[in-house]
């Protein structure tokens, strides 16, 4: 859980950067360079989790209201929710492994990052063109 007051306004930002990217809007998208910044510059491994995390919840809210489609008619908005956090869990999950006090280091732990999280999302998009 977010601990402190600057946490707080870190995740808030974070959220705030997901949401623009999540209208689809070129313009908007452009916003998610910041996330590493918000992600990789906490203080500790967990602020950075919790960046992440916000980020990419803010990203993939559209999934609790596309989890029809995916789930059929019956899902309930239980299952898209679960969806939803399950998708931002895993997708902040390689910015805490990556995380390091060493700001030298993020030369690499950066990129390293974005494939982490690149990855997951290009194979599912191609299970969708099948």
């Amino acid at each position: 859980m977010v601990t402190n007051p600057r946490s707080t306004l870190n995740c808030l930002a974070s959220f705030g950067i997901g949401g623009l990217v999540s209208t689809g809007y070129p313009f908007e998208i452009a916003a998610a360079i910041f996330m590493p910044t918000f992600s990789m510059r906490q203080a500790s491994r967990l602020g950075a989790y919790q960046a992440a995390f916000c980020y990419y919840a803010g990203a993939s809210w559209p999934v609790i209201p596309a989890a029809r489609n995916f789930f059929g008619s019956s899902a309930s908005t239980t299952e898209g929710i679960t969806a939803w956090l399950a998708a931002a869990v895993l997708l902040a999950t390689p910015w805490a492994l990556l995380w390091t006090p060493r700001q030298g280091q993020l030369i690499w732990r950066v990129p390293l990052g974005l494939t982490a999280s690149v990855i997951p999302h290009s194979a599912s998009l191609a299970g969708h063109r099948r």
